[in-house]
């Protein structure tokens, strides 16, 4: 399965190969998905953050990105907020179809990006996880 010049690859032929590959490999692979999926994360924060309703700007300057803190978790998370303590304003901003945003901006901010970003996958995000595992076993990006 080779997927460019200067890449690694691994041969895969039965089922005890893939086995082996992935034990082999599990570090790295568990690393590669974490960092796929914080990327897709920050590609949907990014458009979201400019379709965010602005008032005054409190609400678009409330995004957080929550990252997945160790390995060790069984699963590979990535969480985007808004809001902070004013959560209930940045949820009903997002639902509320009928609402005018005069400022800019737009309900369903979130989750707009979100439906966009997903809609590759599984090609999508197995092609960003083929790129950083080859990126963290040495093959460049």
């Amino acid at each position: 399965m080779p997927v460019g010049k200067g890449s690694k690859s691994i041969k895969l032929t039965g089922l005890k190969e893939v086995q082996n590959g992935i034990a082999e490999n599990a570090t790295e692979m568990k690393l590669a998905l974490a960092r796929s999926i914080f990327e897709a994360a920050n590609e949907v924060a990014t458009k979201s953050f400019h379709l965010v309703p602005i008032e005054t700007g409190n609400l678009r300057n409330s995004q957080d990105i929550i990252r997945q803190k160790s390995l060790n978790q069984t699963q590979v998370r990535a969480e985007i907020t808004y809001g902070g303590p004013a959560v209930q304003y940045a949820l009903v901003q997002h639902e509320r179809l009928d609402y005018n945003h005069p400022g800019g901006g737009q309900a369903k901010y979130l989750e707009q990006p979100f439906l966009e970003e997903v809609s590759d996958w599984p090609t999508g995000l197995a092609n960003r996880i083929r790129m950083n595992f080859n990126y963290i076993k040495g093959g460049g990006s």
